[in-house]
């Protein structure tokens, strides 16, 4: 306390621990969720996951762990012969990233790979973990990160509501898991 003074002092106690308080009210009430939606989409997405990945191994007539790098080779440039979009630095392979598979992306199976890709993001990174960081009132309690970014901009973090996608069909629907709930004489709400 005694190292600052004038202006600094001023924002400290005027701004930032202010704040602070609002920031910690947050994180103790937590963001209301409804935990029957948040099921359907993780029912609904693990399906399609699922789905997507017998149609893949029924395209290509094999069994195939997508995950592998190098089985994805075999398949994408040597079996289906597509066209080679970059190789790797890493490994001096053939690219197998996504923005390769999004030139490739007019060919069914790495459009597929694309989707797959895409849904079991979402599914791991946020509509699982979700469910898991409930607590007994189906709420779920963020860490709001006031000093963290060079922006000067509130991060959360454990579990990270901001990065949740805005725009998309799957975004929107994880959004929507969000309850709106209203106090006596008060809206509270979340942009997450």
């Amino acid at each position: 306390d005694a190292k600052l003074t004038g202006k600094i002092r001023d924002w400290f106690y005027n701004v930032e621990m202010p704040v602070a308080n609002i920031l910690a009210q947050a994180e103790i009430q937590g963001v209301k969720v409804s935990i029957k939606k948040l099921q359907g989409l993780d029912k609904a997405m693990s399906t399609e996951v699922n789905s997507i990945l017998l149609r893949l191994n029924k395209l290509v007539g094999k069994e195939v762990n997508w995950n592998s790098g190098k089985q994805k080779i075999d398949i994408l440039f040597r079996q289906l012969r597509l066209p080679i979009q970059g190789v790797s630095k890493k490994t001096k392979q053939p690219s197998t990233d996504k923005a390769t598979l999004k030139k490739l992306q007019s060919h069914i199976v790495p459009y597929l790979l694309l989707r797959h890709g895409k849904l079991n993001k979402l599914l791991t990174t946020y509509v699982q973990p979700l469910q898991a960081r409930k607590d007994q009132n189906d709420r779920i309690h963020t860490t709001f990160n006031q000093a963290f970014t060079v922006t000067r901009r509130f991060s959360s973090c454990e579990p990270n509501l901001q990065n949740i996608p805005r725009s998309g069909e799957l975004g929107e629907a994880i959004r929507s898991c969000r309850s709106e709930e209203r106090r006596v004489g008060k809206e509270c709400r979340s942009r997450w």
